[in-house]
């Protein structure tokens, strides 16, 4: 059991070290979303039943 603590631990060291980056893809990846929704061409579809 306490080995298993370990690893989490270590994980959680991992992933405060690298806490920039992944902060910087989630920026990046909104910058990108956002970017795509306002250039790209808006197209209206409409269905009558």
């Amino acid at each position: 059991m306490s080995d298993t603590n370990i690893h989490l631990f270590e994980y959680l060291k991992i992933l405060r070290r690298r806490k920039a980056w992944f902060i910087a893809a989630f920026v990046a990846s909104v910058a990108v979303g956002v970017t795509l929704a306002i250039l790209l061409p808006k197209t209206y579809r409409s269905s009558a039943t």
